[in-house]
This record gives structure tokens, sequence and C-alpha cells, in this order.
């Protein structure tokens, strides 16, 4: 059980956008594990055909989205090496975020833009302490 009460504002702030993107991150992995593998590379990596990037980098990369996914969210969920899961997240919404550039979909680049904000504002704010265990 979390105890809140030693905890000032920003510090739940920290554990509430933090355990949200965790869960929005978990539930995007397993959705593509249970799409299967296959199905998801053969989904993304036919609309990079028309695009500079070579295919197999990214058919490399959509391999590792699901994965990606899954350890980052545990470790955001987790509280596990805070900053280097943020930061983790940040770098892999960015390079997200290049891939929908260099396929001409602003729609979903203003998305990640504010996902990245988010990571990153939450990066700025104190980390959440459980402070159930104090007497």
């Amino acid at each position: 059980m979390l105890c809140f009460t030693k905890n000032s504002a920003t510090q739940m702030s920290e554990w509430l956008l933090r355990g949200s993107f965790g869960i929005f991150l978990l539930f995007s992995g397993i959705g593509k594990f249970m799409m299967g593998m296959d199905n998801f590379v053969g989904f993304v990596v036919p609309s990079f055909e028309e695009t500079f990037l070579p295919l197999l980098i990214a058919k490399g990369f959509a391999y590792a989205i699901p994965f990606l996914e899954i350890i980052l969210s545990i470790c955001l969920l987790s509280g596990y090496k805070r900053d280097w899961a943020l930061v983790g997240t940040g770098k892999f919404l960015v390079i997200l975020m290049f891939g929908h550039l260099i396929k001409g979909e602003n729609e979903s680049v203003g998305a990640l833009f504010i996902y990245i904000f988010i990571i990153a504002y939450t990066l700025s704010l104190p980390k959440f302490k459980c402070c159930c265990e104090e007497k």
C-alpha cells in the first residue's frame, strides 16, 4: 500500500505521470505481442518502402519496439532507475517521432511531441518516495 501523507503534490504528480505512462507503454507492448510479432512487423515495415530508410533497419526496430515498450514500462512502473527509464523512454519516443516524420505522418508527430514533453516534465519533478515502512 502506498502512503501519500509525506509526499508533496509534485512528488505525487511525478508518480501519477510516471505510472500512467508506464501503463500506456505496457498495454501498447502487450497489444503488439497479442497481435503477433510477424503481423506487427508486416504492418509497420511496408510503410517505409517509399522512404530513404533501409527496410532492414525498419524491420529490426519494428521487432524491438514491443520489447522496448515492455522493458521501459516495467522500469517506469516500478521506479527502478527512474531517471534512466524516463530518459530512455524519451529517446525511444524521439526515434518513433523520426520514423513518423520520414513517412510524413505529421499528426502522429504532434502526439509524440506531447508525450516527449510529458516525459521531460516528469523528469524535472522530485521522485515519489514510499514512506509506508517508516515509523
